[in-house]
């Protein structure tokens, strides 16, 4: 059940387990274990000070509290849920702020322009742009963040362009995307994951679509 019926390269499906393979090949390929390479190589250099892949390496001034529902389908409380480390931690583990993310965003924004300071402009076009023809997607829509409507390299690419990767697991759902149209992103999380986050990523966008103007 594993593994798909489709020869590479033909049916996208989206799936954790291939961001920890290209974390490993970062660290074969590097010599360094993955939260060292993203500390030297992206993080430091971003000033990400309150950024890193593992409790230990930040302040517990700084973290928040996690929660969960008692129960997905049919919730009735709300329950404060332990903070936990992932054995796949590249997958999804990152621990961050608002104001680092923002920094990490705006650096991504300044590489779709060709102006980026970590990558090349030749990789930052691999990164954010397209890489799967049309065939390999079977659930398409228009939806402004349809994030299966083709995809670069870990960011999703909706059908008006924008360029943005949602996420969530216990105690947490999170979304950050840009509009290379108007020059405009914007992230957000919360530490209760919920359906209703979704309007909150509808109430950014109507601002920047205000702001844009």
């Amino acid at each position: 059940d594993n593994f798909s019926n489709h020869p590479p390269g033909s049916r996208f499906n989206y799936t954790n387990l291939g961001a920890l393979v290209a974390a490993r090949i970062v660290e074969l390929k590097s010599g360094l274990p993955f939260d060292e390479y993203t500390k030297l190589h992206i993080l430091e250099p971003l000033k990400m000070a309150n950024t890193a892949w593992h409790y230990k390496a930040l302040n517990p001034a700084l973290f928040t509290t996690l929660y969960t529902v008692d129960d997905r389908k049919k919730p009735t409380k709300v329950l404060e849920h332990p903070h936990y480390e992932m054995t796949d931690y590249p997958v999804g583990g990152l621990k961050t702020n608002v104001e680092d993310l923002t920094r990490y965003l705006l650096e991504i924004m300044e590489g779709y322009k060709g102006r980026g300071t970590l990558l090349s402009p030749g990789s930052y076009q691999i990164l954010l742009n397209p890489q799967l023809a049309d065939s390999c997607f079977e659930n398409r829509n228009d939806y402004l963040f349809n994030d299966q409507y083709n995809v670069g390299i870990f960011w999703a690419i909706s059908a008006p362009g924008y360029r943005l990767h949602n996420g969530g697991s216990i105690g947490i759902y999170s979304f950050i995307y840009f509009n290379p149209k108007t020059g405009m992103g914007a992230l957000a999380f919360c530490n209760l994951p919920h359906s209703d986050f979704g309007k909150i990523r509808d109430i950014v966008h109507k601002y920047e679509v205000l702001l844009s103007k």
